[in-house]
Order: structure tokens, then C-alpha cells, then sequence
């Protein structure tokens, strides 16, 4: 699942739960020192727990991707405790802005501006961080996490939609700006991931309809993001930059979460 990641630093930012907890445990079983970013402190502890119990290298620190000051300091703190930074993996989000985020005319202006501050702005802003150190150090891989409904059409979380479409062009920029400073920057786009959060909030119509929809089937789980994530960290992928990667099984037909 891609190279070792022996002695880089990997910042992930939404570490403490779902795919960001899953792919922080693997890195750092690969060998690197992790920086576990998240606004739940209690699932971060759990996370550099049981990073430490396997005899890996963490540490944590509390941000919100609404305070874009908290995410510049994020990767400040980074790069104070692991004097570099080779990788950073966007994936939080704030779920709970969905409730707010309808179809167009049923939509307050606010919701906008709130989904598209969480979901392009902070991790704007955290590459903006980022990438200055990532190219005094020779370089460095950068992970934004998207979702299917970036591209698909929906009656519903307009502002998800745009605000994740816009995270992919922000990941296609990045690849071609900085990419002859060697900073890469490829995509995860996400099918429905059933993380704790979508078995919570999800009706059962609409997982079924999902699962039906989904060519594997059967839907994603946390661990489905590790080896892309693994393998582009890895210095095996050094030469693959500006790249959606699917991990959704397949295609979701229609409905994409």
C-alpha cells in the first residue's frame, strides 16, 4: 500500500475521527511522527493512545475548521514539534451544517458562507500554511478530502456541493502552481462512508438506496481510505500529482455522499 513514511511528519487535520483516524493510525504504523488535528480533543486522545500503545509517534492539538486562525496555528504547532512537515491530509468537516445547507430557495445566504468556510476556506488555508515549509524542505504531499457530491446533481446541500467541487479545483491548482517546488496535491473523493456520523444522522431509505447504487456492493467503511492515502504520502507516489482519486466502490449512480 505504497512506501514506507519512516521519518516524515504528517499532519492530519480532522484526525480523531472516521477516515482521518484511520489513516493517522496507518501513518503512523508506516513510520511517521503524526500531528493529530481535531476539535474533539477526547477522540484525539484516544487516537494518540493507541498510536503510543502500538509504539508510534503522535501528539494532538485542538483547532476548528470554522476559526481559520486555529488552522494556521495547526500547522505552526506542526512544524514546531517535528521541525518539518512532509504531509498534510485534510479531511474535517463539520457534519451538523448539513441540517442548515437545503436546496436553493430554502436556503438562508448564511449556510453559504458558513459550508464554504469550513469546506474550502480552512483548507485553503491550511495548504497557504503549509506549502512555504513543505518547499523549504524539498517538498511535500498534500491530501484534500472531496466527495462524490462534488459532482453530482442533488435537490440538497447545495452549499456541500460547491463548497467540496471548490476543494477539488483548489487541489488542481496547488498541483500545478507549486508542483516544480515538488509539492504535490491529489484528492480523495469520497462515495458514503459509513463513519459513526452518517450511521447517526442516515435513514435506512437512504443508505439502501446507496447500497444499491454502489458497484462493491457494499459501503465504504473508515479503513477504505487508507491505502490510496497511505500510498500517496508515500514517496512511491512521488510523480502522481492533480489526481481525483474515487474511493467509493465504484460509482454511486445519482445519489454520491
Amino acid at each position: 500500500m505504497g512506501g514506507s513514511l519512516e521519518g516524515k511528519v504528517i499532519l492530519v487535520a480532522g484526525g480523531g475521527n472516521g477516515s482521518g483516524r484511520a489513516c493517522a493510525l496507518a501513518y503512523a504504523a508506516a513510520g511517521a511522527k503524526v500531528v493529530i488535528g481535531d476539535i474533539d480533543m477526547q477522540a484525539a486522545e484516544s487516537v494518540r493512545d493507541e498510536i503510543a500503545s502500538a509504539g508510534g509517534n503522535s501528539s494532538i492539538h485542538w483547532f476548528d475548521n470554522d476559526d481559520t486562525a486555529s488552522v494556521t496555528a495547526l500547522i505552526d504547532a506542526a512544524v514546531q514539534e517535528g521541525g518539518r512537515l512532509d504531509g498534510l491530509h485534510c479531511v474535517a468537516g463539520n457534519p451538523t451544517l448539513h441540517e442548515r445547507d437545503l436546496d436553493l430557495l430554502s436556503s438562508d445566504p448564511s449556510i453559504w458562507e458558513d459550508t464554504f468556510r469550513n469546506h474550502f476556506v480552512a483548507y485553503a488555508m491550511a495548504a497557504k500554511a503549509a506549502i512555504p515549509v513543505m518547499t523549504a524542505n524539498g517538498g511535500g504531499s498534500i491530501i484534500m478530502t472531496s466527495s462524490g457530491q462534488a459532482i453530482a446533481a442533488d435537490t440538497t446541500r447545495l452549499g456541500y456541493q460547491v463548497a467540496k467541487r471548490g476543494a477539488e479545483l483548489l487541489a488542481l491548482h496547488i498541483a500545478r502552481t507549486y508542483g516544480a517546488q515538488h509539492i504535490r496535491c491529489n484528492v480523495l473523493r469520497y462515495g458514503l462512508i459509513l463513519t459513526d456520523n452518517a450511521k447517526a444522522k442516515l435513514d435506512k431509505t437512504f443508505i439502501d438506496d446507496a447500497l444499491d447504487r454502489t458497484w462493491a456492493g457494499r459501503l465504504g467503511e473508515p479503513q477504505d481510505a487508507v491505502g490510496a492515502a497511505l500510498f500517496l504520502m508515500s514517496d512511491a507516489a512521488s510523480f502522481i500529482s492533480g489526481q481525483i482519486i474515487e474511493v467509493a466502490g465504484g460509482k454511486m449512480l445519482g445519489i454520491q455522499g
